[in-house]
């Protein structure tokens, strides 16, 4: 059933036009083969009788003209084949990033993330050359069959069941034989505990316990070879199967066909011609064990996850929007959510926002803060309730559409390793140079920027490795500056920052983006009390326990 499923998600997915061409060329290109061996017979086989060269004439332009046509239909195969291929590998990835975008475990840690969308992509880079390796050599092979069989049909019945027979023959048996995905997850079990214990060999060594991790990892090294035996075993077994039928099938169409050439109906060039054709066509039939395992193997090694929907599934039922004359920007109604559901970490929390107000939420670390700033951008879904957003429910808008409306900076903000300017049009490909500055000012940035050397073309290294904490925090503060959402989320925005520099940053916000809404978590409340208090529409959420 899986492989069914992954198999027409497949099919939906694949360039029909780049497949049938390429499909066509492969078989110009068998049957220019055929003709070639074909042409050759009837060439040797009458020189034979030395009859006059003239006469060879014909054969012998023959088999130039197949030669060439050849090379010429087997360089189209290949170049339409590849295209296609290419063409569903930015198929299968845009897809992967969309199913990624709304699966992805974002409760997990990275190491969880990373593991499930390494399983995604591998699976779908599995099959990216399912049409070349598996779908094109099954199809070419049964259409020489077929025609191999309606060649035949004219000089004996019975003859023209073998090629049939034998290419029927070949896919059961190379299917039945093929390896299974066992090879693979021993290989992945054995690099894991490879890697774990190259981690810890120091504190193996110094507890005096390497020739236990030596004795596990050899165990598991010998369950992998032992796999591996299998799975050659298995192969060969396919090829030495596929090279019976292929032998049983000449043979019993040359036992078919001599007698007619003993009672001449049949002329000795004739059969030369018809056998060493028929060998030519049974050779193409070689790469069907290898086609079979492929076919095999990438079904059942793709994730289940390709064939998911790409559009959620529809909620119910929608909460009512609120009026349209509604001040409040942000509102949080029921909110239920917790990692884990016997404990709750948010119980039915309700909360109003007005337009331009400035926001504080203390509360101890814990107590979910961040939590409902992933909640507010939809990185995470409540269990119940609903927000609303300028009157309208989160579930009447695309995430993608909610998330316009916020510029967040948060602690665990990423930063790319190529330059600062990058880092911007990274996020916003439009910007101009003097927005970047400006909201490099507004961070309190600028000037450390202005007297590097490369200035925004500095590299800033994995992660903002070559900044300080104090300037990560305020590059992260600066990239959400240059967004003009309506709305900023802003996690621990002074965090490693000096005091003075911390309280000139906070009124550089309020004051800068006095129309904006704001929302800012922070543990520093003595400074943030005394700034709201001297802002018009700034007030506390106090929505969880104080810190």
């Amino acid at each position: 059933m899986k492989c069914r499923r992954i198999f027409l998600t497949l099919w939906k997915l694949l360039p029909k036009g780049y497949c049938l061409t390429a499909l066509l060329a492969g078989l110009l290109a068998s049957l220019a083969g055929i003709l070639l061996m074909g042409a050759s017979a009837w060439l040797i086989t009458s020189a034979a009788y030395r009859p006059p060269l003239y006469t060879l004439a014909l054969g012998i332009t023959l088999v130039r003209a197949c030669g060439i046509s050849r090379a010429v239909f087997r360089y189209l195969e290949r170049w339409f084949s590849h295209r296609a291929v290419f063409n569903l590998l930015s198929r299968l990835r845009t897809r992967i990033f969309l199913l990624a975008e709304r699966l992805l475990p974002d409760r997990a840690d990275s190491k969880q993330q990373g593991d499930f969308l390494h399983a995604l992509t591998n699976g779908a880079d599995e099959l990216r050359s399912l049409y070349l390796r598996a779908l094109a050599p099954l199809l070419n092979t049964l259409l020489l069959a077929l025609l191999a069989g309606l060649f035949l049909v004219f000089l004996h019945p019975a003859a023209a069941l073998l090629p049939i027979a034998a290419w029927l023959l070949t896919v059961l048996t190379s299917l039945m034989l093929a390896p299974t995905r066992s090879d693979t997850a021993a290989c992945v079990q054995y690099r894991t505990m490879l890697l774990d214990f190259r981690q810890c060999l120091d504190e193996l060594q110094a507890n005096g316990s390497p020739a236990w991790a030596q004795e596990k990892l050899d165990l598991q090294a010998s369950a992998l070879t032992a796999v591996r035996s299998r799975s050659s075993r298995q192969t060969a077994l396919a090829d030495t199967a596929a090279a019976v039928w292929n032998v049983l099938a000449w043979t019993g169409t040359c036992w078919l066909l001599l007698p007619r050439a003993v009672n001449s109906s049949l002329s000795l060039i004739e059969l030369a011609v018809c056998l060493l054709a028929l060998q030519t066509i049974l050779t193409e039939f070689r790469t069907l064990p290898e086609a079979c395992q492929s076919l095999r193997t990438d079904l059942v090694q793709a994730p289940m996850l390709l064939t998911e929907p790409l559009q959620p599934a529809p909620l119910s039922p929608k909460p009512a929007a609120l009026p349209k004359t509604c001040t409040f920007c942000l509102t949080a109604h029921d909110i239920c959510f917790g990692y884990d559901h016997a404990r709750p970490l948010f119980h039915k929390l309700s909360f109003e926002i007005k337009k331009g107000e400035k926001i504080v939420l203390p509360g101890e670390s814990g107590c979910g803060k961040t939590t409902l700033f992933h909640l507010i951008t939809r990185l995470w879904e409540p269990a119940a309730g609903t927000f609303f957003l300028n009157g309208i429910p989160y579930t009447a808008q695309t995430p993608a559409e909610t998330r316009r409306n916020f510029a967040v900076s948060t602690q665990a903000g990423y930063i790319f390793s190529d330059s600062l300017r990058s880092n911007f049009r990274r996020l916003y490909p439009a910007i101009k140079e003097a927005e970047i500055w400006q909201s490099l000012e507004l961070a309190l940035l600028a000037d450390e920027i202005a007297s590097l050397p490369q200035k925004l073309d500095t590299p800033l290294g994995e992660d903002g490795s070559y900044l300080s904490g104090g300037q990560r925090q305020r590059l992260l503060l600066a990239l959400a500056f240059a967004s003009s959402a309506p709305i900023l989320l802003l996690d621990e925005p002074t965090a490693g920052i000096d005091r003075q520099t911390a309280e000139k940053l906070l009124k550089n916000i309020m004051h800068t983006f006095a129309e904006r809404t704001i929302l800012l978590i922070t543990h520093d409340m003595e400074l943030t009390e005394k700034l709201i208090a001297a802002v018009p529409g700034g007030r506390i959420l106090q929505l969880f326990s104080r810190g």
